[in-house]
């Protein structure tokens, strides 16, 4: 298969993935602003910074990204579901939000085990605001389920993206610049929260 087209299939895919879980992340159904200050959105772009920030080359600890994620939100929404913690959810996704840019934008100048660390906090976070979502839910098993098709789907835009502009000689460039959008639009939430 040609590598051009691969790219594009690659971005048309994960453009459809993020209208798609958009919407079952409820930003479909809040008005744009609504949808910029709900934690939700911060969700959004956090998640898919997430697979950004899993592709660039670490050499072969690239996989504990997801481990880490994936498992700390786990164990974040069975502390949301016992309702254990009082955080305050909405500013803690922001700031998760601002230091998963910074670790785009510095990638390779960032000690692996920091980068684990702000993923680590941020999916706890993420966990835990949908523990406590679940609680009021009626179809529970429903939202869990797209939940985490959702989650799934998010990560591996992001890891799409990165992969693309990992093959491109300029592609750094594009991550850093994404890095530094995500800090711009975590400090301008941040001062709306």
């Amino acid at each position: 298969m040609n590598n051009t087209y691969l790219k594009k299939l690659l971005l048309l895919v994960g453009g459809l993935s993020v209208l798609n879980i958009a919407n079952a992340h409820g930003i479909a159904h809040n008005g744009f602003v609504n949808s910029l200050i709900n934690p939700n959105f911060n969700h959004l772009i956090s998640v898919i910074a997430v697979g950004i920030l899993s592709i660039p080359s670490r050499g072969k600890t690239n996989w504990l990204i997801p481990i880490v994620f994936f498992g700390t939100i786990l164990v974040g929404f069975f502390l949301g579901m016992a309702n254990i913690l009082s955080i305050s959810v909405a500013e803690g996704a922001t700031l998760s939000m601002l230091t998963l840019g910074i670790a785009i934008a510095f990638t390779n100048k960032i000690p692996m085990i920091l980068t684990l660390s702000i993923v680590g906090i941020f999916g706890l976070l993420h966990g835990y605001l949908h523990g406590i979502e679940m609680q009021t839910i009626k179809h529970s098993i429903m939202y869990g389920s797209s939940l985490v098709f959702s989650t799934v789907g998010l990560y591996l835009t992001g890891s799409a993206v990165s992969f693309v502009l990992h093959q491109t000689s300029k592609g750094y460039i594009v991550q850093r610049v994404i890095g530094v959008l995500i800090i711009i639009i975590g400090i301008f939430i941040f001062l709306l929260v």
